[in-house]
């Protein structure tokens, strides 16, 4: 791995921070423990690494190092390769996820403004009747956690809306 994609000469250097992506990338998915992706989380939001600005930069730059480190020392390649892989699958997935809830909420806040908008304007019908349409369109979602989620915040920021007669 000659090419470590940073700001600097191209050489591996401990003190650096490897987050860029390159041109050539792969999306992977990773479990991590609650535990672990807690202090991720806390790392990346206390801001004091400029270069880590979410949890998939964080994980990035551990794998970067991990696979410096094990190119480097005598674990067999073969063993070294597979513990990477599941570390990297892991933390992609954590990453992922991460990327998934902020979706989720960036979505919310447009509904949100959306609504605000319409309401602001004397439009309560048409408030009601897309945000009607959004929950609908979420409930034929296939089953899964983020659908669950997106469902119960709906039902939370615009129950009143939703319950209301036509």
């Amino acid at each position: 791995m000659n090419n470590w994609s940073t700001d600097r000469s191209g050489t591996y250097d401990s003190d650096l921070f490897y987050t860029n992506i390159g041109r050539e990338s792969e999306t992977m998915r990773l479990r991590l423990s609650s535990a672990v992706a807690a202090r991720i989380r806390a790392i990346v939001e206390q801001r004091r690494y400029e270069r880590i600005k979410t949890m998939a930069d964080f994980v990035r730059d551990a794998v970067f190092h991990r696979l410096y480190y094990l190119g480097n020392n005598s674990v067999s390649n073969d063993t070294a390769t597979a513990d990477v892989l599941s570390r990297l699958r892991q933390a992609q997935e954590t990453a992922n996820e991460e990327a998934d809830a902020a979706e989720v909420l960036r979505t919310l806040e447009a509904i949100q403004r959306m609504v605000t908008a319409l309401a602001n304007v004397g439009e309560f019908d048409r408030a009601r009747e897309k945000i009607r349409q959004v929950y609908e369109d979420a409930e034929s979602m296939a089953d899964s956690y983020w659908r669950e989620r997106y469902l119960r915040e709906l039902r939370i920021r615009f129950g009143g809306i939703l319950n209301e007669p036509s």
